[in-house]
């Protein structure tokens, strides 16, 4: 559960420019020609890498958190016939999936991984660089064998009921197929 609760935390640094995102593309919001030259980067869908509204990294943080957790959940575990981990697993994979896709819209390329980078070592491995395409495929294969996974419940906390507070595994394989 903290897992889990750590990977939403660096889900939530991509609000603020999720919706920022969203709002010009879909001409919901203008820019004028005083606006600053990053929200007219995005207004034009031709978002720089040094763009101050949209941070790289942060997508990146929650990739490669996915990627640890995937890499260290023992799926196989099961208590009274259930698979303990499944629900979780499922989870993850369908937030590594959105948000490699948010960057392939925003970026048109990405450097697909799929362990986590742990050491200077592994960061500086040749990392391929691929479009939203070929991403679609590679994401609709990985996510394909849990889309009939339940999305875990995590209850409540202190009082506080969290519910079911992940993206649904057929909503993201949904986008993927369109993109596709």
């Amino acid at each position: 559960v903290y897992s889990m609760f750590g990977v939403l935390s660096k889900l939530q640094n991509l609000a603020d420019s999720y919706v920022l995102l969203g709002e010009l593309r879909a001409d919901l919001m203008d820019v004028t020609p005083s606006s600053d030259m990053y929200l007219k980067q995005i207004n034009d869908f031709e978002v720089s890498h040094d763009n101050k509204y949209v941070n790289i990294k942060n997508y990146y943080d929650v990739i490669n958190n996915c990627n640890y957790i995937i890499q260290k959940l023992d799926t196989n575990m099961v208590d009274k016939g259930k698979k303990l981990q499944i629900r979780e697993y499922a989870a993850l994979k369908s937030i590594r999936a959105w948000t490699y896709m948010q960057l392939a819209l925003n970026f048109r390329t990405v450097k697909y991984y799929t362990h986590p980078i742990l050491t200077v070592a592994d960061a500086q491995k040749e990392i391929p660089e691929i479009s939203l395409e070929q991403l679609a495929d590679s994401l609709i294969a990985d996510i394909e064998p849990v889309k009939d996974v339940a999305m875990p419940e995590l209850g409540a906390i202190d009082g506080y009921y969290f519910g079911y507070s992940f993206m649904p595994v057929y909503f993201v394989l949904g986008d993927l197929y369109l993109w596709r």
